[in-house]
């Protein structure tokens, strides 16, 4: 017995860690591990900072081309943020927009958007073409304003039918107290009788 106390002595701590380990019914550190699947790229890896208007709206199209992270597509907005229909849908959809479509109900209809669209790595869901670009920014006034067309089109993972929403955007960003800007103000157009708007979309879903 003594002998064999003096040879794992000798084998120095690599030894006790390993009796230590079989003790305690630990796994090996070096033992050979079923490799783990490698993770899919998660968007705020591709973000930028809202140090200037446009990225908010870039990352706005970047995290809905991943269609992963509503925390950070509601990082671009406002707590003052307001999303205003077009008329038409008001009147359709008078049930959802009776009353004010604020933050939170916009995160609530950007998770479970999310949560339909099925993922196509060949193909873009959202396209958005600017129009109108016009920023204020001194001591008094700082805001920025945009015009953009987009098509926002995906395939549901209820039926695997695919999506559509079409439109044009009035987008009023903000500078904060903290430099950063955000989307405080969408105003919403619809511009195809056959192709429903982003606002029709909030209501269905």
């Amino acid at each position: 017995m003594f002998d064999s106390i003096k040879l794992i002595r000798g084998l120095g701590a690599a030894a006790w860690m390993v009796v230590l380990m079989g003790i305690l019914g630990c796994e090996y550190p070096f033992s050979t591990r079923t490799p783990e699947e490698p993770e899919k790229p998660r968007p705020y890896r591709l973000l930028s900072r809202s140090i200037a208007p446009g990225n908010v709206l870039i990352n706005l199209k970047t995290v809905y081309d991943y269609a992963l992270s509503v925390d950070d597509y509601m990082d671009g907005l406002s707590e003052e943020f307001l999303f205003e229909p077009d008329p038409s849908d008001a009147l359709v959809y008078e049930d959802a927009f009776s009353s004010p479509w604020n933050a939170e109900r916009e995160r609530t209809f950007t998770a479970n958007l999310f949560e339909r669209i099925l993922s196509d790595p060949q193909k873009t869901p959202l396209v958005l073409t600017r129009w109108e670009e016009i920023i204020a920014d001194d001591q008094k006034e700082r805001e920025a304003y945009f015009e953009y067309e987009y098509k926002l089109e995906f395939r549901d993972k209820q039926d695997e039918s695919w999506k559509a929403a079409e439109g044009k955007a009035y987008l009023y960003l903000r500078k904060g107290e903290d430099e950063n800007w955000a989307l405080s103000r969408w105003v919403d157009e619809k511009t195809n009788e056959e192709i429903p708007s982003w606002g029709a979309l909030r209501a269905q879903f």
